[in-house]
Formats: structure tokens, C-alpha cells, sequence
């Protein structure tokens, strides 16, 4: 039996993926055969002698792939399935990027993914990222708890730490999405995380209820002081056939219309990027192109860094010019994220209005989720670093974030500190800033426009915005 299973691995290393199927008897491959071992004589397979030096590399890794899998299906104490062990071997694969937005995404993960993006899905409403240990403990760090969801409903914070979920050590885990598995559940069921937050003393523990997360993209008002508001959640990517626009952009768009005709002296608009995690390049070209003036028709919203250097994106300005001369606001924070950090850093390089908040999140990569032969599983990948502006002159996003031309925070107890302090730069393996490109150098609206910026002062540090106004601190 051992010896047929050796010559049978062997020839395997020199043959296709189909030929490895056909290579033993009927309808059983080689890991079939191995199943039927047991422990002692899975060590007669470990003891044969090792691969001629001349070897190819891809045969010793091979031979080291089907020993390590023989000698943990039979001998380890713990039991994975085989689909377990193949899945741990392709997240890997990808883990060896080094990169905390690549994964290997299989059919439940993959499913999940095409939920969040549609909007709609079941779970607490975060994102959670593995982190080094804080003692002999494996944890969890939040990134950004989306805004109304239960985990932000019960005080969950970005830069928290989870270091149990139901009692159970993050560490007895195998893996995040085992981990985020006892997360999810019925709705109206509650799940416990034990959290580490910096500032407060003693871990404490949330309890948060279930729920469906359906995401709004947006939302919008006229304020008393004829100020026109819209909250951009997150940057979705369905066009309306009609028009080409995006849904949010579109929508609006219409909206923004129906208040000017109500109230034509509309004083500015407000675009609240506020913990907007990002989305879709596309969500982000267009908000930017609601804003832009027909001079900038043509240029480029983005240049891409690829591993083979600096290129043009094809993505350029397409001026709506919605706001004729008015003035346009775009509060940030340290939730605003990847495509909302395009919107915002965008107007700055281009002029088009006033950034205020803190800084942002600093996530200027674009991944790619790429599906697999069987259409059921994909692999997500980063495969650029993304810049604001023409290759002639680019600005950085990575590891940066937009700085504000005013600073301002949300009203607070102090409480914020960890989620403001932790950023895209935080993550284990984050890429560096591109080294091709030059950040902006800010100008402060207080010292540049000082009528707009006590206009802005007095807006923001009313409801429904109650921020507090910070330049004075903040250098």
C-alpha cells in the first residue's frame, strides 16, 4: 500500500492537475490513498529517502505539500477536513503578500462579499483585522464599525481590540473568519466581545445584539441655515442605464435640484464623508464629478503605481458643475477611507472647495477580487497604489490620508482617542507611501478666506454637525 502511494506521488510530481486524478486506481487520487494510512505507516512515507539536489524546486515543495498533509490527517490529534487543509493552504498562499487587504476568498466568503456589496447582509456591522499579540493573547483589532449598525450602537470603537467573543479566546480560533463565524447569527440573538481600549483601564465587555445590516448610501437635507446637506455612507457602484450616473450621484443630484428650487438662495453644500469606509472608484469619480468646473474637463482623477511603475488611469473628469460658484465643504475624519479619501484629497488638488475634519484613514490601495476557473471561489488582491491627480504630478493617499484645511472633531468625553490614533498605517504589512509622488502642501482656509472660514466655524459647531473646532492645537 505505501509503496503504491509513493510511486504514485512521484509520478504525480511530473504530470498535470488531470493526470494526477487518473494516476491511482478508479475514481481515487493520491489523497484519497493517504486517507487510508495510518499514522506509523505515514512515517514509512516521511522516512524514504529526500529528492535528488538537481531537483526542481516545485517538486521538493510539492513532495513537502503531500508529506505535511499525510502526516496531519493521520497523526495530528485535531481533525480539519480536507477542504479545510486545502482552504488553509490557498489563504497561504495569499498570506505570503504580506498585504492586510489581500485574501483568498472561498464559496462562503466569496457569498458573504457579494452580500456586502449589495448592501444587505446580517452580522454586528464591522470590520475586524488580525493583529499581533497583545501578551500571550491572538486578537482582533475594529477597523470602522459602520455608522447605526449594532456593533457602533453598543459603543464599539475603530482601534478597539477584541480579545474574546462569547467567553471563547480569540487565540483558540483557527483562523478571522472562524473567528467572525461566532460573530454572526440570527437576528435578535447577541453575541459578547471582550475589548481592550486604549485610554480605559480594565478590558470590559460588549454586548450587541444581531441584526440585519442594510446600508443606505446616502442621505440628504436642507438645513434652517440654507446650507444643502448630503451623507455619503459609502460609494456604491450601480449605474442608472438612463442616465450612466451612478444611483447615489443621481439621486443627489435630483435632490439637490428639488431644494434649489425651494429655496434658491442656498447658501453651500455639504458632502459628509465622515466614516465612509470607501467603495467603488466609480462611486468616487462621480461625486468628484458633480463638483467639478468645466475647465477640468478631461483631467485625470487618478494616476495607478503597479508593480511595473506609474501609469495614466483611464478615469478622467466629467464636470456637472452642480453647485455654480457655491461654496463646497467635505468633512473627513479618521473613518473616511479609501474612494472617500479620493473625493476629498481631489478637491483640494483641484480647488474645488474646503476640507474640514481630522485626518483621514490614509488607505490609498485598489484590490481586485478576481474569480477563480470554478466561478465559486476568488482571490482579492491588491494590484495597485492609487495617486490623486496626472502622472506629471501626483499626490499620495497611502499611508497619508488628506489633511484638512480646518481642523474639527466631534464633541467628546476623550473617549475617541484610540479610534483617531489608528489608521491604515496601523495594519500589519501596510504598503508604504509611494516614493513617486509629493503630498500636498495645505492651505488654511483660516488664513487664506477668513470670511468663509467663520462661516464654516459657525455652521459646524451647530447641530446637527456640534463639532468642535481645533486648529488652534492641531499644527
Amino acid at each position: 500500500m505505501v509503496t503504491r502511494i509513493l510511486l504514485a506521488f512521484f509520478t504525480c510530481l511530473f504530470l498535470s492537475a488531470p493526470a494526477v486524478a487518473a494516476s491511482t486506481s478508479g475514481s481515487k487520487n493520491i489523497f484519497d490513498e493517504v486517507d487510508t494510512l495510518t499514522c506509523a505507516q505515514v512515517e514509512v512515507v516521511l522516512d524514504q529517502p529526500p529528492i535528488a539536489d538537481d531537483a526542481s524546486v516545485d517538486a521538493r515543495y510539492l513532495r513537502r505539500v503531500f508529506e505535511t498533509y499525510a502526516l496531519l490527517s493521520r497523526c495530528a490529534l485535531n481533525k480539519p477536513t480536507r477542504v479545510e487543509f486545502y482552504d488553509a493552504v490557498l489563504r497561504g498562499m495569499v498570506a505570503a503578500l504580506g498585504d492586510p487587504h489581500s485574501e483568498y476568498l472561498n464559496e462562503e466568503d466569496l457569498k458573504e462579499s457579494q452580500e456586502e456589496s449589495t448592501g444587505q447582509f446580517f452580522g454586528i456591522g464591522t470590520t475586524l483585522e488580525k493583529q499581533p499579540r497583545v501578551g500571550a493573547m491572538r486578537t482582533l483589532k475594529v477597523l470602522v464599525p459602520r455608522p447605526g449598525a449594532p456593533a457602533d450602537k453598543a459603543g464599539l470603537k475603530s482601534g478597539d481590540i477584541v480579545t474574546k467573543i462569547n467567553d471563547r479566546f480569540v487565540t483558540s480560533y483557527k483562523n478571522v473568519r472562524a473567528a467572525l463565524e461566532d460573530i454572526k447569527g440570527p437576528r435578535g440573538t447577541t453575541v459578547k466581545l471582550l475589548v481592550i481600549r486604549d485610554g480605559v483601564p480594565q478590558p470590559f465587555v460588549l454586548t450587541i445584539a444581531r441584526d440585519e445590516i442594510k446600508t443606505e448610501f446616502y442621505k440628504t437635507t436642507l438645513l434652517p441655515s440654507k446650507w444643502f446637506v448630503a451623507k455619503i455612507k459609502s460609494f456604491e457602484g450601480k449605474r442608472v442605464v438612463e442616465t450612466k450616473m451612478l444611483e447615489t450621484c443621481l439621486h443627489i443630484h435630483s435632490e439637490y435640484k428639488k431644494a434649489l428650487k425651494r429655496e434658491p438662495n442656498i447658501r453651500g453644500f455639504v458632502l459628509d464623508l465622515r466614516d465612509n469606509p470607501g467603495g467603488f472608484l466609480d462611486g468616487a469619480q462621480c461625486a468628484v464629478d458633480l463638483f467639478a468646473t468645466e475647465s477640468l474637463r478631461g483631467k485625470a482623477l487618478i494616476s495607478i503605481e503597479t508593480r511595473d511603475g506609474l501609469k495614466a488611469h483611464e478615469s478622467t473628469i466629467d464636470p456637472k458643475d452642480m453647485l455654480r460658484g457655491k461654496p463646497l465643504v467635505v468633512l473627513v475624519n479618521e473613518g473616511s477611507a479609501s474612494a472617500s479619501e479620493i473625493v476629498a484629497k481631489a478637491v483640494q488638488y483641484y480647488n474645488l472647495g474646503v476640507v474640514v475634519g481630522t485626518k483621514t484613514f490614509g488607505k490609498g490601495s485598489i484590490q481586485i477580487v478576481m474569480p477563480l476557473s470554478d466561478e465559486r471561489t476568488a482571490v482579492k488582491y491588491t494590484y495597485a497604489q492609487y495617486l490623486v491627480g496626472p502622472t506629471s504630478a501626483p499626490t499620495p493617499v497611502q499611508g497619508v490620508g488628506v489633511t484638512p484645511n480646518i481642523f474639527a472633531r466631534a464633541r467628546s468625553d476623550g473617549s475617541e482617542k484610540a479610534a483617531a490614533d489608528f489608521r491604515e498605517s496601523d495594519l500589519v504589512g501596510a504598503l508604504p507611501t509611494s516614493t513617486v509622488a509629493k503630498d500636498l502642501v495645505i492651505q488654511r482656509t483660516k488664513e487664506t478666506n477668513p470670511a468663509l472660514y467663520t462661516e464654516i466655524y459657525n455652521l459646524i459647531t451647530k447641530a446637527p454637525f456640534n463639532m468642535e473646532v481645533t486648529d488652534e492645537l492641531l499644527p
